[in-house]
């Protein structure tokens, strides 16, 4: 589980995450990457739109889904990133094997590029 230290909430901090952040994109996903330079530990958040999984049920046990990768990943990302993973239209469809296996791959991806 994603603990409440590790979590991105304010809007502020999703808009400075949107204009300096490097993106790295699959079908189904994108992922956003910033590293600050500062203190604070690795924050993460999840974005699911209505237009991606109509139902809140869905919504919300896909951001469980990916909140529980995230939480694998953090320690290899450097103290003071902060990530955003968004869904792309139609992710409700998508097999939740498919969707794990998809950000699996970006984080890896980012994780490299970070080191």
């Amino acid at each position: 589980m994603l603990s409440k230290a590790n979590r991105l909430t304010r809007q502020k901090d999703f808009s400075s995450l949107f204009r300096e952040a490097k993106s790295f994109q699959s079908r189904e996903l994108v992922l956003k990457v910033f590293e600050k330079k500062g203190t604070g530990g690795v924050r993460a958040g999840v974005i699911i739109s209505k237009k991606s999984a109509k139902k809140a049920v869905t919504r919300n046990r896909l951001k469980r889904l990916i909140r529980e990768m995230l939480a694998t990943f953090i320690p290899r990302f450097p103290i003071g990133t902060d990530l955003a993973v968004i869904t792309r239209q139609g992710a409700e469809h998508m097999e939740e094997t498919h969707i794990l296996s998809s950000l699996h791959a970006l984080l890896e991806k980012a994780v490299i590029s970070h080191s």
